[in-house]
């Protein structure tokens, strides 16, 4: 329906029944009319990012918001390749942070100390670990060696002495 024109309301008016009815099916057939126009308006915008090989991702949700140019899939496509957004990888955009190893730490070391984790909290990661108890579940001298140099600096843990 055009902006400029107005639905009548007929019942403003003294009007014959076959000319309200009229005026009321009119209203109806225009009302319609704006939400085909709308739909399809909503649809050509869907085309032109499938074509564009836009992701149905969250990501893409969020910046298809914020585009407003034309519904042609390459103006799509170079709008999401400006943004920085890669549509080429099996991901199409989407990046995931992964946890970062600690430097400086070898694998063995870093074993040690999940070992150390997982004993103190009595098979679960995390939780409180009292050393005492990690050395008492080790299960080889290695693994007794290898909590003790794993202790903090200026703990004044050393191997103990049988006597």
């Amino acid at each position: 329906m055009p902006e400029d024109e107005e639905l009548i309301d007929p019942d403003q008016y003294e009007l014959d029944d076959n000319i309200r009815n009229a005026l009321k099916g009119r209203n109806q057939l225009a009302r319609d009319k704006a939400a085909a126009e709308q739909r399809n308006a909503e649809l050509e915008r869907e085309l032109a990012f499938s074509k564009a090989g836009i992701p149905d991702s969250p990501l893409a949700a969020a910046l298809a918001k914020t585009y407003d140019g034309e519904n042609d899939p390459a103006s799509v496509k170079a709008y999401f390749e400006g943004l920085g957004v890669d549509l080429t990888s099996s991901s199409a955009g989407v990046t995931t942070q992964q946890t970062p190893e600690p430097q400086g730490v070898s694998d063995d070391e870093l074993a040690a100390q999940r070992q150390v984790s997982t004993l103190g909290a009595g098979g679960e990661a995390g939780g409180d670990v009292l050393f005492e108890d990690a050395i008492k579940s080790a299960g080889s001298t290695k693994d007794v060696l290898a909590l003790i140099q794993s202790a903090p600096q200026g703990s004044n843990i050393g191997i103990p002495s049988i006597q």
